[in-house]
């Protein structure tokens, strides 16, 4: 039987409060399976303000991490 290399799932919608007002981030995640591990892809929709600071938040989490 031949294993399934790529999955797509979906996690859910959150409310959630940005900014002082209330809006919505939908996560889904994308596994995908190589040999013995796996690799998983977040996907965050949301309005672009939202985006953008969860953008910015990531980049200094590589900045002060070194990565």
């Amino acid at each position: 039987m031949m294993k399934k290399r790529h999955e797509d799932k979906k996690i859910g919608t959150f409310n959630v409060i940005f900014n002082e007002e209330k809006t919505r981030i939908s996560v889904e995640a994308e596994v995908e399976n190589e040999d013995d591990s796996k690799g998983v892809t977040l996907y965050m929709y949301a309005n672009p303000e939202v985006v953008k600071a969860i953008d910015l938040e990531v980049e200094k989490f590589y900045v002060e991490n070194d990565m």
